[in-house]
């Protein structure tokens, strides 16, 4: 029982990892060395370069590495997974997330056929052990599941949640709890967003109590929510939280109890993470080696002028 909790944390590499930064480092190396799970992509500038820098060939390929890429259509679909194999450097994954898009006709309806194409291809990889889970990420009022054949073609669902809400429709948590899907939940330290619930659970007194507290509110909204058969990505670059994260999931006991808002009754609703017109374009450029040095420019000039203010 122990050792499945801690299984089902995902360390998150959505933000920028820093070469540089030691703190980055330390969290990174605590997950390597505790086989926690990552969730990453390569339109994640420096994730994949960091990833790559602080592994060795052995470490990569015990990875349980789970990577988003645009599932919209097949040709661009083989081509990001290609670069995501390349950039990370890996020999196999855990798991693929699509995208919250799925191949559609003219008449936005869902193209099961060119769907279809992605998923067999994805079997094959299966079938090779090159890949356990297949993943598609939705968004509220996307659409029904229980209307679609969806369930047949991926191992479980991926949504924003935190305490106490979720970005999921209530028919749909239904349906895949019914069809036992996994339940992949983003965001599980509620914290990307400004006027988030962590902070706003922290605002009166932010302490390390007060922050275990928080962790401890996440884990058993989590897994009382969601429970033993879901995933939950957590992204943080703090390595106290990452060590009270682990030991209270090594507890033995929680105290469970199903209490969540649904996206009708949400206080936060996650904007699209991209357009699809523009996809190809903004791919090309957040992957480019020019962005990735623009990044590292822009952070070792703010280090200079606040080491002068100091």
């Amino acid at each position: 029982m122990k050792k499945k909790i801690l299984d089902q944390f995902v360390y998150g590499m959505g933000s920028f990892f820093n070469i540089f930064n030691s703190e980055h480092k330390k969290c990174f190396d605590y997950v390597i060395k505790s086989n926690i799970k990552i969730h990453s992509s390569i339109y994640y500038s420096g994730s994949a370069f960091f990833l790559r820098k602080f592994t060795t060939n052995n470490e990569r390929k015990n990875l349980n590495l789970i990577i988003k890429i645009a599932g919209y259509n097949f040709d661009q679909f083989r081509f990001e997974l290609d670069q995501s194999i390349k950039e990370f450097g890996i020999d196999n994954l855990y798991g693929i997330q699509f995208w919250d898009e799925v191949p559609l006709n003219i008449d936005k309806k869902i193209n099961y056929n060119e769907l279809d194409k992605i998923i067999q291809f994805l079997e094959t990889l299966k079938n090779k052990n090159f890949l356990k889970k297949i993943f598609l990420q939705i968004r509220p009022n996307q659409f029904r599941l229980s209307e679609t054949n969806l369930l047949n073609f991926f191992d479980g669902f991926a949504f924003y949640a935190y305490p106490n809400e979720a970005q999921l429709d209530r028919d749909n948590y239904d349906y895949m709890n019914e069809n036992k899907k996994i339940f992949l939940q983003l965001q599980f330290f509620g914290g990307r967003y400004k006027e988030n619930l962590r902070d706003s659970f922290l605002r009166e007194k932010n302490s390390l109590d007060k922050e275990t507290e928080w962790i401890k509110k996440c884990t058993k909204y989590s897994l009382g929510n969601f429970g033993f058969n879901s995933l939950f990505v957590g992204s943080t670059r703090k390595l106290k939280r990452l060590e009270i994260l682990t030991n209270i999931l090594k507890e033995s006991e929680f105290n469970m109890t199903k209490n969540t808002s649904f996206s009708d009754n949400c206080t936060i609703i996650d904007k699209r993470d991209y357009n699809i017109k523009s996809h190809k374009k903004n791919f090309k450029v957040l992957t480019s080696k020019t962005y990735l040095f623009k990044q590292y420019l822009i952070r070792f000039i703010k280090f200079i002028i606040n080491f002068k203010k100091d």
